[in-house]
């Protein structure tokens, strides 16, 4: 929420969604993740920060590598952490989180 003022209701709360593709070869800084198992293994709603917006958006992805290597720094103690989301280009469904 960019303003300070009282929300008047839960949608004066929520977040833009932004696909993973739209962040590829971006930096941007994950501020928290919080995960759920679902009929497809597990999914992330991932809150992320592009480039120098002081916006706040959230990631809905069920990419695996992202997903543990965000659970492992929140783990450690390291959020807000900056990275880049990375494709490869041999499995085109495959993301990875690596350095700005």
């Amino acid at each position: 929420m960019p303003s300070k003022q009282k929300p008047k209701s839960f949608g004066d709360l929520s977040l833009d969604v932004v696909k993973i593709e739209a962040l590829l070869d971006q930096t941007l800084t994950v501020f928290d993740i919080s995960s759920k198992s679902g009929e497809y293994g597990e999914y992330a709603a991932v809150t992320v920060r592009i480039g120098d917006s002081e916006e706040e958006k959230m990631l809905i992805t069920g990419a695996g590598v992202v997903i543990e290597k965000i659970h492992r720094a929140k783990q450690a103690g390291l959020l807000p952490l900056p990275g880049k989301v990375s494709r490869s280009y041999t499995t085109p469904t495959y993301y990875d989180l690596v350095a700005p």
